[in-house]
């Protein structure tokens, strides 16, 4: 019995995802979903940033998302992405998203990865580099007495100066 599913298993599998795929396309053709969230960075300190080397950014752009669910609570997730991208490269800056309802609602943060966090107004310390790529966040152990329950949530960029193209 285990080899007949072994070996038919996979074709039954395969054709069920191609079924799936095949009926979700019909759905495709309706217009995807934008953020209604402007861009955090769209202040002008951060506009006048746009002489950098290479093309524009693209305001209100959001590309590379990627997400973490903690361990010790599924409900509770954390995204990041870069915002505003360039066409050559990284991004004005990360912004990052936490839920803690498994993600029926949201919250967004800048995160102080480029210099245009500063320039946007935003206080504390930042990296003083112009643009930003390559988000991460994944959850881990926290400390004792931790507010999130026991998780700490780590955040990392590639951040970088774009001084020539």
């Amino acid at each position: 019995m285990k080899r007949h599913v072994a070996r038919w298993g996979m074709p039954v599998i395969a054709g069920a995802i191609t079924l799936l795929v095949s009926s979700s396309t019909a759905f495709a053709a309706t217009p995807a979903q934008v953020s209604a969230n402007p861009s955090p960075y769209a202040t002008p300190g951060c506009m006048a940033l746009d002489n950098q080397p290479g093309s524009k950014s693209y305001l209100n752009s959001e590309v590379e998302p990627q997400v973490a669910i903690d361990p010790t609570n599924p409900l509770h997730l954390v995204g990041a992405w870069q915002q505003d991208r360039w066409s050559n490269g990284g991004s004005h800056g990360l912004v990052a998203g936490y839920s803690f309802d498994g993600g029926a609602s949201w919250t967004v943060s800048p995160e102080p990865f480029s210099i245009c966090y500063h320039a946007s107004g935003y206080s504390g310390a930042y990296l003083n580099y112009q643009r930003a790529s390559d988000p991460w966040t994944s959850i881990g152990p926290g400390t004792p007495g931790s507010p999130l329950s026991g998780s700490t949530v780590y955040a990392s960029s590639l951040s970088f100066d774009q001084t020539a193209y």
